[in-house]
């Protein structure tokens, strides 16, 4: 159907012009233009309350969706007006609603940063864990998104609603954790720290690869009282540690931090330098060096810039003791773990602000401090 006059005053917010069309009736109030979009999908996307209210008056379809299902609730929760999106609901708009695709007015809301919008829904008791399909295959809850995107008080307002299980899917929180890390969401990694969420690593891996200095360090700090090196020098399917994919990344902060942290600087993996050709182990330095002699990262051709944050992870790699004298991770303060919702720094937590945690920071800097002194002078000759 052609777009009329119907639609063309909707989209101006022509609260007269409507009445006057539909007291006419001579336009249908449900007619839908080549996209699919009645008058009621207009007026809502575009957060014109007056004429919503007239074309609802006037018997407009509130169930009536698009060729890909979005309704007329789904375009005011994506717009952010929530005037029409209590309008819609109070005159019997579904907020469950989904699009084909499983995207609910919750998750648009998410996705854009929608706080207001967020908590009249939660209000009125929507399932915040539906699923919604992503153009690779994979799903992502409204959670997952506002993680991503670095909305904290949204990353709040759902987990404060009814706790982190409600809010997530079958990964416990597990692929918000991951999206804040990819794009350093520091605030909303400590949030879902601080309900329970668990990085099991892929987070670390992940955060290694972008060269995500900040969110390495908040994961590190969080596993700082877990006994053990499985967590900093654990191996991924290509039997890489994070130290090996931050070498890779020619990310030297990331680097940093790890050694800081206790990577095995001296553990290989498997590689082969010939297609089908026999596996050797490859060193971090060989790796640092390999990558510098070809001029490559990550597959291409290094620029400038990559090519000198390369030459920084070879020097670190070739000082490592240096690097450890010093401490980036904790500095002169106890680890700083995630705390919990609305409160401050959680000194309750394993190894807190007090006790073991504090112990364990002087050790650490009178051993540095004789290391560095060690180090300064077998280095004072070199350049």
């Amino acid at each position: 159907m052609p777009y009329n006059y119907l639609h063309d005053a909707a989209f101006r917010g022509n609260a007269k012009l409507t009445k006057t069309l539909l007291a006419t009736g001579a336009v249908d109030v449900n007619e839908i233009t080549e996209e699919g979009c009645t008058p009621l999908m207009i007026s809502a996307q575009n957060g014109h309350g007056g004429v919503t209210q007239l074309l609802i008056d006037a018997g407009a379809d509130l169930d009536a969706v698009t060729e890909e299902g979005v309704t007329g609730l789904h375009q005011a929760a994506d717009g952010g007006h929530s005037e029409i999106l209590s309008m819609l609901v109070k005159a019997g708009a579904n907020p469950d609603t989904q699009t084909y695709n499983g995207s609910t007015p919750l998750y648009d809301a998410a996705f854009h940063g929608h706080l207001d919008i967020v908590r009249e829904l939660l209000r009125l008791g929507v399932r915040q864990a539906f699923p919604r399909r992503q153009s690779d295959g994979s799903t992502r809850v409204a959670l997952d998104v506002a993680a991503q995107k670095g909305f904290t008080e949204v990353v709040r307002e759902l987990i404060q609603h009814r706790g982190i299980k409600a809010c997530v899917g079958q990964d416990a929180g597990v692929t918000a954790l991951d999206l804040a890390a990819k794009h350093q969401r520091v605030d909303a990694m400590r949030l879902l720290l601080a309900a329970g969420v668990v990085d099991t690593g892929d987070s670390l891996f992940t955060a290694a690869d972008c060269g995500r200095d900040k969110a390495v360090k908040l994961l590190l700090q969080q596993k700082w009282a877990t006994p053990g090196a499985g967590y900093v020098d654990s191996r991924n399917d290509y039997q890489c540690t994070p130290l090996f994919v931050a070498v890779a990344a020619a990310a030297p902060k990331v680097v940093r931090l790890l050694l800081d942290a206790g990577a095995n600087e001296r553990l290989t993996r498997p590689v082969s330098y010939s297609f089908r050709g026999p596996l050797e182990n490859e060193t971090l330095l060989e790796l640092a060096n390999r990558n510098l002699g070809c001029e490559m990262h990550k597959g291409q051709c290094a620029t400038e810039e990559e090519m000198n944050r390369l030459e920084e992870v070879r020097r670190l790699l070739l000082r490592v003791e240096t690097v450890r004298a010093i401490s980036w991770l904790w500095g002169t303060t106890s680890p700083v773990y995630a705390a919990p919702l609305g409160t401050g720094t959680n000194r309750g937590a394993r190894g807190g602000a007090s006790g073991l945690g504090v112990y364990i920071a002087r050790r650490e800097t009178r051993a540095h401090c004789g290391s560095l002194l060690a180090t300064m002078l077998r280095y004072s000759g070199k350049t």
